[in-house]
């Protein structure tokens, strides 16, 4: 098998082959997310049971965040390195190993041990699903695999909460832990007995300067994004951590580009469309994260609904961004990003304008359809974008590239979180100052909040035009097997050239 998807001697067998790998990357990314979605359900119960205060019990999503981070950085000489089998089938151990610890954990060390192990393993398949795609998929048919990707990165999330409040409810937290362990290692035999997709290996020393900076810098900015919502961006650690973080990537900016072997190619931003497409889906991930963290604040602390059933009532809108991500993904192959982001992107903005203007006394139905609008704004514009980000990188990057947009995702989704939920606080804190009670005043924060929402909507609106529309390139045949992973068919070639990329 190829490892670009193209050149098979027998397209039937390969298409086969791709599809059943498809499934198992599918597959062990859902069970992933779903276990990271599980945990923030649990933290009462867990907080009840060990004894522990809330900001020790939130460790439990701290420590993987920060775990996560660093991990993810390390992926691409981890791909130089190992096979692709290789790095999945552990990634799927450290699931298994992690979910079995938690789930027999005595205390809550031992369960932040067992989540900071889970952390390694998510941390390597994040970037990994994303090359495995890249490298079974031809161009043409990029979106449409990245879709069937979107099911498990949206309906996973979706789902885990709901899951663990029914769980939660009936039996124990523990269970969850079993499940995921079960899941996770009958996605590994499957794995083990089938995953096939060979890549090329070229070991060089680790940077270990490169390490120590990125890890340092990474941690201390996702530290004190995740802190800033709760403390505020004036607290002396959180300034601390942003700061130093922020100086310790500037110096790990400066040792890889002066690197002969580099932890990261930061090379790749030298790619126009990457560096453009990237830098929109920043702001992207925080205008979605309005309507992920906000519509479950005002469901549970507004009108007063349980937790399961805040769930529920945010479910179809999740279900909706997973459908809809797969056909908006056919649909970028054969009309391209910029239509879809800026309709996906004004569609937000306009059902935010009405999310914005929820109170105590909306019907959960108005909510529900408003959310719903929401996520199908969402759903146009996150996979094709995910997607575009690809189109003129050559395979020997994609490693750094996939790498790379995970990682300032995760950065700007703990800075959208931290900017919103302070936004709420310190409107709802003025609100109540002025003599209302806690539930309006908390309304009134999530309002001002959906307001910055709108904001970031219309700011990746604009930005969306400035997106070059896709270009109808002369059909050309496809590649025979001497086609190496770094050559491109003549359209790609010419695409690259219209991009500008220059790889110095």
């Amino acid at each position: 098998m190829s490892i670009n998807g193209h050149g098979d001697p027998s397209a039937a067998e390969s298409k086969s082959g791709h599809g059943l790998l498809l499934g198992i990357v599918l597959a062990g990314m859902f069970v992933n997310l779903l276990n990271v979605s599980i945990i923030n359900v649990m933290l009462p119960t867990l907080m009840g049971q060990f004894t522990i205060t809330a900001p020790t019990a939130q460790w439990l999503s701290t420590g993987f965040l920060l775990a996560t981070g660093i991990v993810i950085a390390l992926v691409p000489f981890l791909a130089k390195s190992f096979q692709y089998k290789t790095l999945f089938i552990t990634a799927m151990a450290a699931l298994i190993i992690g979910s079995v610890i938690c789930a027999a954990a005595p205390g809550f060390a031992v369960l932040l041990v067992g989540r900071l192990i889970q952390a390694v393993g998510y941390g390597i398949l994040l970037p990994l699903a994303m090359m495995i795609v890249l490298a079974i998929t031809s161009k043409s048919k990029l979106g449409s695999a990245m879709g069937v990707l979107g099911i498990a990165m949206m309906l996973a999330p979706a789902i885990g909460p709901t899951l663990a409040g029914v769980m939660i409810t009936i039996t124990s937290w523990r269970v969850l832990f079993w499940a995921m362990a079960i899941i996770g290692l009958a996605v590994c035999v499957v794995a083990v007995a089938t995953f096939s997709c060979p890549n090329p290996i070229n070991r060089t020393k680790p940077d270990v300067p490169g390490i120590i900076l990125i890890a340092a810098g990474l941690s201390a900015v996702l530290y004190g994004a995740s802190t800033a919502g709760k403390s505020g961006w004036g607290d002396p650690l959180v300034l601390a951590s942003l700061i130093g973080g922020v100086v310790a990537l500037a110096v790990f900016v400066v040792v890889e580009l002066r690197s002969p072997h580099p932890l990261l190619d930061l090379r790749v931003f030298t790619n126009h469309n990457f560096s453009v497409t990237v830098s929109i889906t920043m702001v992207l991930q925080m205008a979605f994260y309005g309507g992920l963290i906000l519509m479950p604040l005002y469901f549970q602390n507004v009108q007063g609904f349980s937790g399961l059933k805040t769930g529920l009532l945010l479910l179809p809108g999740s279900v909706l961004i997973g459908v809809v991500g797969i056909v908006a993904g056919k649909l970028y192959d054969k009309i391209g990003l910029k239509p879809l982001a800026i309709t996906g992107t004004l569609i937000m903005a306009v059902a935010a304008v009405f999310l914005a203007r929820l109170t105590p006394n909306t019907g959960y139905g108005y909510s529900l359809a408003t959310y719903s609008v929401f996520a199908l704004g969402v759903a146009l514009v996150m996979t094709p974008i995910t997607t575009a980000a690809f189109a003129t990188i050559k395979p020997a990057m994609q490693a750094d590239a996939s790498t790379l947009q995970n990682m300032l995702r995760q950065i700007a989704g703990a800075i959208g979180t931290a900017v919103l939920i302070s936004t709420m606080s310190t409107s709802a804190t003025s609100f109540a100052k002025a003599g209302h009670d806690a539930i309006l005043a908390t309304n009134h924060g999530i309002n001002t909040a959906f307001i910055l929402t709108i904001v970031l909507c219309l700011v990746t609106a604009a930005a969306s035009t400035f997106l070059a529309p896709k270009k109808t390139a002369p059909a050309s045949p496809e590649p025979t097997d001497d086609t190496t992973p770094d050559t491109l068919p003549t359209s790609e070639t010419e695409q690259v050239r219209q991009a500008n990329l220059t790889l110095v």
